[in-house]
């Protein structure tokens, strides 16, 4: 079979992975903020993405659209990184190290915050339990800014899908190509 073809083919499943991911991305997004606006209209505030975890689609314990959302952006990444592979390879060095050490510096910060997070998580689900009250879905955490709080869920769906990203990012800038 002609190499030229099946690279075609590569691509066009690549471009179709995007496209579908991207839009998934969007849908599921502007689903979070459309409901975060309209709660902040009708109480004057809102909890960060918990609009996104407060249902399950497209039936009662089915995923959540915060799992939509971090599964189409690790996919939407990894397909583009792939449609874009020969621009990579054909980046400087000094671009490749320093796009390298920021990836690096992502995959920390998205890292560091992941633990936390199911620290956080872990320490009101224990306080939650002794009350005789559990509910995951429901837990915030009001720091740094206790009027800004965030949904734990979605804060630690959203840091590994991050984290995911910059790792695969430092991976695919640090593969060695044949010409190197």
């Amino acid at each position: 079979m002609d190499q030229n073809t099946d690279d075609s083919k590569e691509i066009l499943v690549y471009k179709i992975v995007a496209l579908i991911s991207g839009i998934v991305m969007i849908l599921s997004f502007g689903y979070g903020i459309y409901e975060m606006f309209l709660e902040y209209i009708t109480t004057g505030s809102f909890v960060i993405g918990a609009a996104m975890v407060s249902i399950e689609f497209p039936y009662k314990y089915f995923a959540k659209p915060v799992t939509y959302f971090a599964v189409s952006l690790v996919v939407f990444w990894y397909s583009i990184m792939h449609l874009i592979h020969k621009k990579i390879i054909s980046l400087d060095k000094e671009i490749k190290a320093l796009l390298s050490i920021i990836a690096l510096g992502i995959a920390y910060i998205s890292g560091y915050e992941l633990l936390y997070n199911f620290m956080v998580w872990n320490a009101i689900v224990v306080t939650q339990m002794f009350k005789g009250n559990i509910n995951i879905d429901q837990a915030i955490i009001g720091y740094p800014d206790p009027h800004l709080p965030w949904n734990l869920v979605f804060a630690t769906k959203l840091f590994s899908a991050i984290f995911v990203v910059a790792l695969y990012t430092l991976y695919y800038l640090s593969k060695k190509t044949k010409t190197e």
